[in-house]
């Protein structure tokens, strides 16, 4: 319904640097793309969406009480595509950005103040050039209801291109989890909350 033909080569260009990527960082991602081929099979069915992307859509829309069957995810998708879909070979959970107007729109049928507060920590940490994908991926698993948050393999499947460097993943999500405000861990797993994790906002008022 997003699109109307595609490019099944080229598609399965792009499927194969990314499974390659994923195959070359098995110890990190862990079992999340396991089986590799059955996951390659997913991607190429879903392309130019990530599984990771469209899983995560239906896991926080399906908990809202806002929810209109698949209606609220393709608002949002079509506004993404006409984002950023002219830069991006695969769409993935990093852009998904509560900057733009039309997808802010769509997020705050969610939950509002988790938005907001998401937008306060992208502002805050403007210098990181991937704070904001890696907050918009931990956003959108913080809309998930039972077990709400993100943990590391799927920041990096919503984050990770094949010219990416994970190490620099990791290295940004070590800098956010010290100056992002409302960013806390528990259990292994990274959640936007309406309330500021007080030891990070604390340090950051005494630094300021």
């Amino acid at each position: 319904r997003l699109f109307q033909s595609i490019d099944k080569a080229k598609a399965k260009r792009v499927v194969e640097s990314y499974v390659k990527r994923y195959a070359d960082l098995k110890g990190s991602l862990g079992t999340m793309v396991e089986p590799i081929e059955e996951y390659r099979s997913r991607m190429l069915k879903y392309y130019p969406l990530h599984p990771e992307l469209l899983e995560v859509l239906f896991q926080s829309f399906s908990a809202s009480r806002n929810y209109q069957n698949t209606r609220g995810i393709l608002y949002l998708l079509s506004s993404v595509v006409r984002d950023c879909a002219a830069d991006r070979d695969l769409l993935l959970s990093s852009d998904i950005n509560p900057e733009n107007e039309e997808v802010q729109d769509d997020l705050f049928k969610l939950e509002p103040r988790l938005v907001e507060r998401c937008l306060e920590d992208i502002r805050r940490t403007r210098d990181e050039k991937l704070a904001r994908g890696i907050l918009a991926t931990i956003l959108l698993r913080s809309f998930v209801a039972g077990q709400p948050g993100a943990n590391e393999g799927q920041i990096v499947l919503g984050t990770l291109a094949p010219n990416r460097d994970i190490n620099e993943i990791h290295w940004v999500l070590a800098k956010l989890e010290r100056s992002a405000w409302c960013l806390h861990r528990s259990n292994g797993r990274y959640l936007i909350k309406a309330e500021e994790n007080l030891p990070v906002s604390i340090n950051a008022r005494a630094e300021r």
